[in-house]
């Protein structure tokens, strides 16, 4: 069941990779503010050693895997799309054409070459 749950949440949709995507920048937001904390800190004189370096290094770093994991989801999630070899679209009707076009027709176009499957 859990296999399934998973399934439907990433098979149909790129919003999960959005979702790390935006968790990333927001990380990285975190980090420059963490640096500015950390400038504005020893400006003031009141640090403590290494934690500025750690905080900043460690928040950085991770907001730029975070894009980066997302970034690589983005395109396998657009390589995934095209190797289902789905349809763009379906015309499910034809308005603008009077003529019946039955099934001994179409098989006719393609075997003559005149159109794909």
């Amino acid at each position: 069941m859990i296999n399934f749950a998973w399934d439907g949440i990433t098979s149909f949709s790129v919003a999960p990779m959005r979702f790390i995507l935006a968790v990333g920048i927001f990380s990285m937001v975190i980090a420059v503010g963490m640096m500015i904390y950390a400038i504005y800190r020893e400006l003031t004189g009141h640090t403590v050693a290494g934690w500025s370096s750690l905080m900043v290094s460690l928040w950085f770093i991770g907001g730029f895997q975070l894009i980066g994991i997302s970034i690589l989801g983005e395109y396998l999630g657009k390589i995934f799309n095209e190797v289902k070899d789905r349809p763009r679209y379906v015309i499910q009707d034809n308005l603008l054409s009077n003529q019946d076009f039955d099934d001994k027709q179409a098989e006719k176009h393609l075997d003559d070459g005149m159109g794909e499957v």
